[in-house]
């Protein structure tokens, strides 16, 4: 599998079971974000590179 440009090889092994898509994107709350979609849960996920974190979807995200 192609390793997406924008990722790290540590982010990569830290979030190993998500497999990260498109381009990194700023939202209105000034962080940048990039999908990645679960392996195990099927469904799509946000990564925040600012937290490190995985956020369900895009309205938790705008919530806080």
């Amino acid at each position: 599998m192609k390793m997406n440009q924008y990722i790290t090889e540590e982010i990569k092994q830290k979030w190993c079971n998500y497999e990260f898509i498109g381009k990194p994107m700023t939202l209105r709350n000034g962080k940048t974000y990039m999908r990645a979609k679960s392996k195990t849960f099927d469904h799509t996920h946000f990564y925040c590179f600012e937290e490190d974190f995985m956020w369900w979807d895009k309205n938790d995200i705008l919530s806080v």
